[in-house]
């Protein structure tokens, strides 16, 4: 994809687990990550809840998680 890109890849594995007292009431997560790392070009993501269960792939210009 980078043409002359001589900057070094990492790929990064990281698990967070959320308790929420209402968790009906949740249905997306806007993810930080892009605006704290703006290198960061893509991040995968996998979760679970009670009654469901998904996957995505989030970048700088679709960064909400929705459930």
């Amino acid at each position: 994809d980078h043409e002359e890109d001589e900057q070094t890849h990492a790929d990064v594995t990281a698990s967070w687990h959320f308790a929420c007292a209402h968790p009906q009431t949740v249905d997306r997560i806007h993810v930080k990550l892009f605006e704290r790392f703006p290198q960061t070009e893509h991040l995968r993501v996998q979760w679970t809840t009670q009654n469901k269960q998904g996957a995505v792939e989030l970048s700088s210009t679709h960064s909400v998680l929705r459930f």
